[in-house]
């Protein structure tokens, strides 16, 4: 299912739909080696570099949509090259963007209402429905590298994100939102984070990974979601808990939750007396209900746009297109707006396009159902247009009783949303990679760790920003454990189910090592230092976190170019 990339699966593997024809570059090119990294393209001459780029399997391992290294060295080449960079880097603002609105304006929202529903705290929703938002692009990763044949590319991201997340990012949210860790939750994420860390250690030290390896880290998580579960209702029975944003599901103020609706004269007592009876909400207008459907259509704010300086009105109108399609595609529930944020017309459109496009986004569209020559997008316009029906019959300009349940849907169209923007982000970050010839290690180390976690800073971040710093920072250490055993343990599950249960060699080199090494020194410094500071995660302690990160990748950056460069590809 995740094992193409949208490249692959769309435009296939032959021609490149931006390039030349395969074909006709190898009767030019035929002595030309196309073996090494994709950066050894730095090292022909222009004439030759189109020819490597569609030949070279690392070039040609694109996670998005788009081959950029391809189109770089074959579309624009030597005189458009300047161009090229330029329309990247701002191809490459805008994907920032993209991900920064998905996870605050619809991804934390959807949280919120879910965390509500189902009663969770701070630190439960940021341990289990974080950790599940914020590690699904990675565990889809995962899936694919594994299926690819690539198991050390696989640990070496899980391992070199996790550094990042615990460090750049849990110091984000500090410096963003100082506040006081809760002292058991946060120790057993912490505990369990480096008992893992040590497991997928020492499974790379051996250099295999057993079906008993990958079922144990699948149990490990299992074992600490009930660990995490316990302990709540354990401190439940001595305490009253503390709801998970710490406000009551009040009535929203009926000047806000009401819409304005047309009053109609009516007659009556002896003598007559003409009073205004405001209209039923079920019996708003068509037209109001247009009004409705367009103003919720509008990325810009009028009020604001007036008010603001030319560089955020420059900002709106970038991200306006970013957020139309995001609006079409992905239900908010928003406890915070008029109507909970509830339009009727957009909830029936939402019902069709969210479906097809997430079928569309995951690579299943074109796939046929078993026996039978429907695709499965067929299928999902189908039964979006059936749910649009009974949504259009059974709701009006209120919100439904069912409203909560589109706080699931956009929880789930956002990840698909976040999801593909950060390949397209990956793909993007290594072409500039290759650009300024960046080994694979660097590449992981830095481009591939900050593309595959920049949409949890984001999001970590921003439900720091929204006054719930608890969540963001559990998830800094929630998601990548959550990213580690599920990110080993299913794909190496089935994998290694795959091949008979035969184990999967691996290969320890002194690059992993450091990775280790880089993991426990940030796991270990939060470990003992918050005790001492009675847990009390200031902005110092976020600063700190931030150095740390840098002088592991200035190591890391200095290791490269000496040790590796030696050939001793070896732990110890």
């Amino acid at each position: 299912m995740f094992g193409r990339s949208p490249h692959d699966y769309y435009f296939g593997t032959e021609n490149d739909p931006f390039g030349y024809s395969l074909a006709i570059l190898a009767s030019n090119h035929s002595n030309i080696s196309v073996d090494g990294s994709c950066s050894d393209v730095l090292s022909k001459d222009w004439s030759d570099r189109c020819y490597f780029v569609q030949n070279n399997d690392n070039c040609q391992d694109v996670d998005g949509f788009i081959n950029y290294v391809s189109i770089l060295y074959c579309t624009f080449g030597k005189s458009l090259f300047p161009l090229a960079i330029i329309i990247y880097i701002v191809w490459l603002l805008v994907l920032f963007i993209a991900l920064a609105v998905s996870a605050d304006d619809y991804f934390c929202p959807s949280i919120e209402v879910i965390s509500k529903v189902l009663r969770l705290s701070q630190n439960i929703a940021g341990v289990t429905i974080m950790a599940l938002g914020n590690g699904a692009p990675d565990i889809f990763s995962a899936l694919a590298g594994i299926g690819q044949d690539r198991p050390e590319l696989v640990f070496g991201e899980l391992i070199g994100a996790g550094v990042f997340l615990t460090t750049v990012v849990a110091g984000a949210v500090t410096v963003t939102q100082p506040f006081k860790l809760m002292e058991r939750p946060f120790l057993r994420d912490v505990s369990f984070y480096i008992f893992a860390a040590f497991l997928a250690f020492f499974i790379f030290w051996r250099q295999e990974i057993r079906l008993v390896d990958s079922i144990g880290f699948l149990a490990l998580y299992l074992i600490y979601i009930a660990v995490v579960l316990i302990g709540r209702y354990i401190n439940t029975r001595n305490r009253q808990e503390i709801p998970y944003f710490n406000q009551e599901d009040d009535e929203v103020d009926n000047a806000e939750n009401q819409i304005t609706v047309p009053h109609h004269p009516t007659v009556t007592g002896n003598p007559p007396e003409i009073q205004l009876v405001p209209e039923s909400p079920s019996c708003t207008s068509v037209k109001t209900n247009f009004k409705l459907f367009l103003s919720a259509l509008n990325p810009i704010d009028l009020e604001e746009w007036k008010e603001t300086s030319w560089f955020w009105r420059a900002f709106q109108v970038l991200k306006s297109p970013v957020n139309v399609l995001f609006t079409l595609t992905i239900p908010v529930v928003d406890k915070e707006k008029p109507r909970e944020n509830w339009c009727q017309y957009l909830g029936i459109l939402q019902c069709i396009l969210g479906p097809v496009f997430s079928v569309f986004a995951i690579n299943v569209a074109f796939d046929a159902i078993p026996g039978s020559h429907v695709q499965v997008w067929h299928i999902t316009l189908l039964a979006g247009v059936l749910l649009a029906l009974i949504v259009g019959f059974t709701s009006r300009s209120v919100p439904p009783r069912y409203h909560f349940l589109f706080a699931f849907a956009g929880f789930i169209i956002s990840i698909v949303w976040i999801y593909i923007i950060a390949n397209e982000l990956v793909s993007l970050l290594k072409a500039f990679g290759v650009m300024f010839g960046l080994s694979d290690a660097i590449l992981g180390l830095t481009v591939l760790a900050w593309g595959n976690s920049i949409g949890d800073m984001i999001a970590d971040t921003s439900m720091a920003k929204r006054g719930s710093p608890r969540a963001g920072f559990s998830a800094c250490f929630g998601g990548p454990l959550f990213n580690l055993l599920i990110g080993i343990g299913l794909p190496f599950t089935i994998q290694i189910l795959q091949g008979g249960g035969t184990a999967i060699a691996l290969v320890c080199n002194k690059m992993t090592l450091v990775l280790s090494v880089g993991l426990g020194v940030s796991l270990a410094f939060s470990f003992l230092v918050m005790p001492i500071r009675k847990f009390q995660a200031t902005k110092l302690y976020g600063f700190i976190l931030i150095l740390i990160y840098v002088v592991f990748l200035s190591v890391c950056i200095v290791f490269e170019f000496t040790v590796m460069k030696k050939g001793d590809d070896t732990c110890f």
